[in-house]
Formats: C-alpha cells, sequence, structure tokens
C-alpha cells in the first residue's frame, strides 16, 4: 500500500525539522538531545478539589433508596397499566393506590437523610412527586369516569 502526500506536512500544527545527517553521523545522544530541547514547558496544575467523606451510612441508605425508586416506578408502570384496562373499576386501583402512598412516604424518609445536593436525593424528589401526584389524582376522583 503506498500512501503519498505525508512526508512534507506538518504534524498536528507544528513544522517537522529535517536535519541533512548521514547515518554514521546520528548517535542515540544527539536525537535525544534534539527530542529534549523541544520540549514544550507544562502550565502549572490548578488546585485540587477534595472529595467530601461520605456519611456513615450513606451507602446503605443510597441502595435503599434507589431499591425503592426501582420499586415505585414499577408500581407506578402497573398503575398505568390498570387505568388503560377500562373495565377495572376504581376500586380495583386502591391496593396499588395504597402501595404507592407507602412508597412515597419510605422515599421521603430516605431523601431527608441524604444531603439537599445529592443527586440521588434530587431523583427520590421527582420520584415522590409523580406518585404524590397520582395518588391524589385518584382521590380527588380523576380517574372515576374513565
Amino acid at each position: 500500500m503506498k500512501i503519498d502526500g505525508i512526508k512534507n506536512k506538518s504534524i498536528s500544527g507544528k513544522s517537522v525539522k529535517k536535519k541533512t545527517a548521514s547515518p554514521q553521523d546520528v548517535s542515540f545522544g544527539s536525537l535525544l538531545e534534539d527530542r529534549l530541547a523541544s520540549v514544550d514547558e507544562t502550565s502549572p496544575v490548578s488546585a485540587v478539589e477534595a472529595v467530601r467523606a461520605p456519611s456513615p451510612g450513606a451507602s446503605s441508605t443510597r441502595l435503599a433508596g434507589l431499591a425503592l425508586s426501582e420499586k415505585t416506578i414499577d408500581i407506578l408502570a402497573a398503575f398505568s397499566e390498570a387505568l388503560e384496562n377500562l373495565s377495572l373499576s376504581p376500586e380495583y386501583l386502591q391496593p396499588i393506590v395504597d402501595a404507592l402512598e407507602g412508597e412515597t412516604t419510605a422515599i421521603l424518609d430516605i431523601k431527608e437523610q441524604l444531603e439537599a445536593d445529592d443527586p440521588l436525593a434530587e431523583l427520590l424528589d421527582r420520584i415522590a412527586a409523580v406518585a404524590f401526584l397520582e395518588t391524589e389524582k385518584y382521590r380527588r376522583g380523576d380517574y372515576d369516569s374513565r
């Protein structure tokens, strides 16, 4: 395979310096000196940000929060499927709504244990808001006249 047009092009914006020396005149020491002379200066590193140490029960709390969020999303999906079935009475939805209310309370309890700027706390808050909204719609009677 033959590739043309590469020999005289610059590499990454820098021009390639070519020395015309015979193979006998080139030594490892001279090549190393030439290479070290062309090394650019580096800029100083900015200050390193300290990492917060997690609280003692943080990992178990976070895992419980993730498990509850998954369970609540599954219950919301089941509630959605039940709403699509027009032959089901609103009383059939009552156990699902009760489960959503229980999960919402548990999610809010875990959210209180997390710091306010924790991304998991924000996720739990969003899931709890959706679950609360759906249970309130049911309690208000929005799904009675399906």
